[in-house]
């Protein structure tokens, strides 16, 4: 803070302004991966309440604070913070695969459609990889049903995570045989481990 008294630059101070911001989330991040919650939320509201008057990207602040909420249980908090990632919005699409990551932990009715468009429009602005980023998108939709134990949604957002053709598809087909196996292991069919896995093979 004391950095960005001494400087009187404009475009230098918001430049500075920014990279505390990120300092104070990484150090919220490392609260965060060592169950430190109280000053995983501190930091992470330090850094929204030093940027409140300028037009840094807030979202993954609010995200930070909805999983460390989630994480602790405050499902109250988590939402409402969950709903600010929504009014914020970000031009990253990762922040949308995560935020998508978090609606099970928030224990949330699916609002994919929100998050889907968000994230296809922000593809588009980008210009990157529509095939990449609905793979991983899809990936995720099959996490959160695994969580919600619906199983049959899982194997299908599996399956169209697959057929999405990714470049890197190698790497779904082990996040979707692990996830297939632990699918067929709750479910007890065997047949959906066999065909996800083929389906992914496919891919390759």
């Amino acid at each position: 803070m004391q950095v960005l008294s001494n400087i009187s630059n404009l475009h230098e101070n918001k430049v500075v302004q920014y990279e505390v911001f990120l300092l104070l989330l990484l150090s919220s991040e490392i609260c965060l991966q060592s169950l430190d919650y109280e000053n995983c939320i501190a930091q992470a509201k330090e850094a929204l309440r030093m940027t409140a008057s300028s037009c840094v990207d807030t979202f993954f602040a609010h995200l930070q604070l909805c999983r460390a909420y989630a994480v602790q249980g405050d499902l109250l908090n988590s939402r409402n913070e969950y709903i600010n990632c929504l009014k914020k919005h970000t031009n990253t699409e990762m922040g949308w695969v995560m935020l998508k990551h978090l609606e099970s932990a928030c224990s949330l009715e699916a609002s994919s459609d929100e998050i889907y468009k968000n994230l296809r429009e922000c593809i588009k602005r980008n210009g990157s990889d529509l095939t990449k980023w609905m793979s991983l998108y899809n990936l995720v939709c099959a996490q959160c049903f695994i969580v919600d134990e619906n199983f049959a949604s899982a194997e299908e957002a599996l399956a169209q995570a697959c057929a999405e053709g990714d470049p890197d598809s190698c790497i779904l087909f082990l996040n979707g045989n692990l996830l297939s196996s632990h699918v067929a292991h709750l479910n007890c069919n065997w047949f959906s481990k066999i065909s996800c896995c083929l389906s992914c093979a496919v891919a390759l």
